[in-house]
């Protein structure tokens, strides 16, 4: 799979279609902007524990205040 700096934040699927991970970044090098193929994803079930507490309370901790 490519993430091109367009799909951040966008879902990332398994070979059946279900919802695996958020993704997140790209790596590239310094100053190339020319990817290594190293990608990064949020897990869903942490997404799905942490994201109620953002539009809530916008802050992943519900007692931060």
């Amino acid at each position: 799979m490519d993430i091109s700096a367009g799909n951040s934040g966008g879902p990332l699927i398994d070979s059946y279609g279900h919802v695996i991970g958020v993704n997140t970044a790209t790596f590239t090098r310094k100053g190339s902007g020319i990817s290594s193929g190293v990608n990064f994803a949020i897990p869903i079930d942490t997404a799905v524990r942490i994201v109620p507490y953002l539009i809530v309370y916008g802050t992943p901790y519900a007692d931060r205040f």
